[in-house]
């Protein structure tokens, strides 16, 4: 059957309450890495791609951007020292409703399911492991893909049409304000879940496509995305 529908799902705050652990692991690393102290405090992470965030951190500690081999040195000893930050993780730390309905969605012939979330690809696999949750995702956009958000949104956009065809209905799932506005700049449709570091009224003022205040009512969220994409 031709799939009809792509759901893109952010992952920190929308499926796993996991962004510590990347926090953790980024300060770890960029002590080690750089051998100085770390200059993540105040620096925002929600809604970044991880790129993103060590530019900013470079430009306020060094004054200056990291060079590619920087980067890559810095990335290459992060995804050795997540896995060990994420276990630490309580065990509640996957956000209720989303197991069943990824579940629910992978189930449907006409549907696809993708990632489209600012971690790098491989930060992104080590997050979802410990709950199993990788298995649902073959594809998606990352922030290994491009630094600014609304270009990652567009790789995500771009892998579900290859897989699913020109004129499959895409709809991005996040929990912050920059997850919707890199869906608006791909002219897709947004829903936002109020399970992130981001204020529901807030959320809900941008007056995204859908709002859900979590997924523990797993079935309506799932039957109002269908609506929404029909």
């Amino acid at each position: 059957m031709k799939k009809r529908y792509a759901f893109l799902f952010d992952l920190d705050s929308t499926l796993v309450n996991s962004g510590s652990a990347g926090r953790w692991a980024f300060e770890q690393v960029w002590e080690e890495v750089f051998l100085r102290p770390h200059p993540f405090t105040g620096i925002p992470f929600t809604g970044g791609t991880d790129i993103e965030i060590i530019q900013a951190a470079a430009v306020r500690d060094m004054g200056v951007k990291l060079e590619q081999e920087q980067i890559e040195r810095f990335f290459s000893r992060y995804v050795e020292v997540l896995p060990s930050k994420v276990a630490l993780l309580p065990d509640n730390s996957l956000l209720p409703g989303v197991m069943q309905l990824l579940q629910a969605i992978s189930s449907r012939d006409d549907s696809l399911l993708g990632l489209c979330t600012g971690n790098i690809e491989a930060g992104a696999r080590a997050k979802l492991a410990p709950f199993g949750l990788n298995r649902f995702f073959e594809f998606g956009g990352y922030g290994s893909d491009a630094v600014a958000r609304e270009e990652m949104t567009a790789h995500a956009i771009r892998r579900a049409r290859e897989r699913g065809g020109d004129d499959i209905r895409v709809i991005v799932i996040g929990d912050s304000i920059r997850d919707l506005e890199a869906a608006r700049a791909n002219g897709v449709k947004v829903a936002l879940v109020g399970t992130g570091k981001t204020n529901a009224d807030i959320l809900k003022a941008l007056k995204p496509d859908l709002f859900f205040d979590s997924f523990a009512d797993w079935e309506t969220v799932l039957i109002k995305l269908i609506e929404e994409l029909q």
